[in-house]
């Protein structure tokens, strides 16, 4: 639907776009100004929509597009071209394709060395459980706390976010996901006017990783400068190794099961394979150790945890100058150091940053040294 804001027109869309698709914004002559007169096209889109030829390569360019999109609207019937007054396209975003490769660049790294693959390490360290932990930060708790143990491990994880280098949040504003490959579309082009020039062999070794990880239809060949992620590009770029910190809690048999008796259940005993494990996310401004305060239920109910900051909070804060001080952290500073208003696509890739990273901390649930913890029996909470 349409309606007036302003000088301008409003287009509301009523319903949600579907994501990955392409539309067409038509305007036509039916829409008139306030005397009733019906509203001309520009005089640069009168020239573009016209088909004999222009002059310029950009010209022709955008010509192109615009009788493209023209030729499509009008196949339906329902308009001709003589009613269009404007014209253009969009393609809506979709997480799907990205993430979808991700879990695949996850699989392969299983058996392909230029992949790291994750594995959650806990170290030996002094038994600490969870009241102890409350009360080092001045918070009283139940005593079913003291039946829960604390401990911190670590994962590293690949970083898709770039590392700003400088201390302001407009800093952050180039630090979005890229794409570790030229496009598809550049490929197919570039290989079209190369013909035999085309290398059919790698030329560097990310070439080579490009190639083998898309069937041969993506590579490293200098052809695409903004190498943004699209269903034509899907494979994103690792820009650092984070050592994530994971906190992970356990049962303390004994004083759990004390907690049980006092609620009228009947004592549990660790599962032959392990203690089942919920994967706990905590929320945007957070941190993972706001989620503490579910472990005493989890664990009288059998369930160890682990837990992980989102990007650029707790203990996962940016200190760029390297003066002890987090530069960019949304748990002790601002908000806008992950949900980035002044760049959306920074905000966008912050939450799929998120998203991997919980993939990869349950693929490398699969490697932790404890077998108390059952890594095949995992469900989430956030």
């Amino acid at each position: 639907v349409t309606q007036a804001s302003g000088d301008a027109v409003a287009i509301i869309p009523l319903k949600p776009f579907t994501a990955g698709s392409s539309y067409i914004n038509v305007l036509t002559t039916g829409l008139k100004d306030s005397l009733g007169r019906s509203i001309e096209p520009s005089s640069t889109y009168g020239l573009v929509k016209q088909e004999a030829p222009l002059i310029t390569e950009a010209q022709l360019g955008l010509q192109g597009a615009v009788n493209s999109y023209e030729n499509v609207v009008v196949s339906s019937g329902d308009i001709t071209k003589e009613d269009i007054i404007f014209s253009s396209a969009m393609t809506i975003q979709s997480a799907g394709p990205v993430l979808g490769t991700i879990k695949k660049l996850l699989a392969a790294s299983l058996q392909e060395p230029a992949l790291p693959t994750p594995a959650l390490q806990v170290p030996e360290q002094p038994m600490v459980n969870v009241q102890q932990v409350f009360a080092s930060q001045g918070v009283e708790v139940s005593a079913a706390f003291s039946g829960v143990q604390y401990q911190k491990g670590s994962i590293m994880l690949p970083m898709y976010l770039g590392t700003p280098t400088g201390t302001d949040i407009s800093d952050l504003s180039d630090t979005y996901w890229q794409g570790m490959c030229d496009n598809a579309v550049a490929i197919i082009g570039y290989k079209a006017v190369a013909g035999d020039a085309f290398p059919t062999d790698p030329i560097s070794e990310n070439d080579g990783l490009c190639s083998a990880l898309s069937d041969g239809q993506l590579r490293d060949l200098g052809l695409d400068s903004t190498r943004h992620l699209t269903k034509y590009n899907s494979i994103p770029k690792v820009q650092s190794m984070a050592n994530v910190p994971v906190q992970v809690t356990k049962p303390i048999l004994p004083i759990i099961n004390g907690v049980r008796a006092q609620l009228q259940l009947d004592p549990i005993a660790m599962p032959e394979g392990g203690w089942p494990v919920v994967i706990m996310q905590h929320g945007i401004t957070t941190q993972k150790e706001s989620m503490l305060a579910l472990t005493a239920q989890l664990s009288i109910q059998g369930f160890a945890t682990v837990a992980i900051d989102h990007p650029r909070h707790g203990e996962r804060g940016i200190d760029v100058d390297g003066d002890g001080t987090d530069d960019f952290n949304a748990t002790t500073g601002s908000v806008l150091s992950y949900m980035n208003l002044s760049s959306l696509l920074v905000a966008r890739d912050s939450l799929r940053q998120s998203a991997a990273d919980l993939l990869g901390l349950r693929l490398g649930l699969n490697f932790i040294n404890d077998t108390t913890i059952n890594s095949k029996d995992v469900t989430y909470i956030g």
